[in-house]
């Protein structure tokens, strides 16, 4: 259930991106000259381009890894079970039943392992529930699971606005990457998801009462093996904001919680 109010919510100024923290005059006799102001929009446009196939590449190759590493050790043990089968039946000798089971468990964990490919192109739950309905279930997941009481509020405006595929993407993996480590690792018992428009930005801010210690291990380790892991985690936070001409922000303090801010140029947001 969203909490519809729409909402104004300050942010403290390590939360608000460094562009949005300087003052909106035009920097004088740059912005004045038209042919200046061209050359510094499409300088922006092709840095921009420039990260998201970037990243792009770097999605593609982890799919070509998982694709050599996952299915190809499958299919290449799938088909080996296959054939000793055949091999056996036109020795007129009987297939073990073990084999056949075997070949049922690998053929299961192929589609297991394409599913998870998939996945990484675009979330299921997204896929499946879509952007609110994805959100809402995640939150009710961990309430269910932790014991940890969450909340989402939600500027009533945004309801009614359609994403962009790819602001929808980054915002619905970023947010749930912070659910995520706030359940596993962050001993909350509070947890809070906002999202808002502040000054030009889409911003989401996923906020938890836990330990909040930069040297937790356990937010460490969990970092370490994400990135370690194909990319996810803050780095991979990091680079899905910076692909759309966003930022993340980290905010935390031993006892004082996690906030993780990701702040999107309106610009890049709405389709239409």
């Amino acid at each position: 259930m969203f909490n519809r109010e729409p909402i104004g919510i300050p942010l403290s100024r390590s939360a608000v991106p460094p562009a949005a923290q300087m003052p909106s005059r035009p920097v004088a006799g740059a912005l004045d000259d038209p042919m200046t102001h061209s050359r510094r929009s499409g300088f922006s446009r092709r840095a921009q381009d420039a990260a998201g196939l970037r990243l792009r590449h770097r999605e593609r190759e982890q799919i070509a890894h998982q694709v050599h590493d996952d299915l190809g050790g499958i299919a290449t043990a799938l088909k080996a079970c296959v054939e000793v089968a055949l091999m056996r039946q036109k020795q007129g000798e009987p297939v073990p039943v073990e084999l056949l089971a075997d070949a049922a468990t690998l053929a299961s964990a192929c589609f297991a392992a394409i599913r998870r490919i998939g996945c990484d192109l675009r979330p299921t739950l997204l896929e499946q529930l879509g952007f609110w309905p994805g959100i809402a279930f995640q939150l009710r997941c961990l309430a269910s699971r932790s014991g940890v009481l969450t909340a989402l509020y939600v500027d009533a405006r945004l309801e009614q606005m359609a994403f962009t595929e790819e602001c929808e993407r980054v915002l619905f993996r970023v947010i749930s990457e912070a659910i995520t480590n706030a359940g596993k690792h962050a001993r909350a018992s509070r947890l809070t998801v906002k999202l808002f428009e502040n000054y030009g930005f889409l911003i989401a801010r996923i906020e938890d009462n836990g330990i909040g210690d930069e040297d937790n291990p356990d937010r460490d380790a969990a970092g370490a093996a994400a990135q370690e892991g194909g990319g996810r985690g803050l780095r991979g936070m990091h680079e899905l904001a910076n692909a759309i001409g966003g930022y993340l922000l980290i905010e935390r303090a031993p006892d004082q919680g996690c906030a993780v801010c990701l702040a999107i140029p309106i610009g890049h947001c709405y389709a239409g």
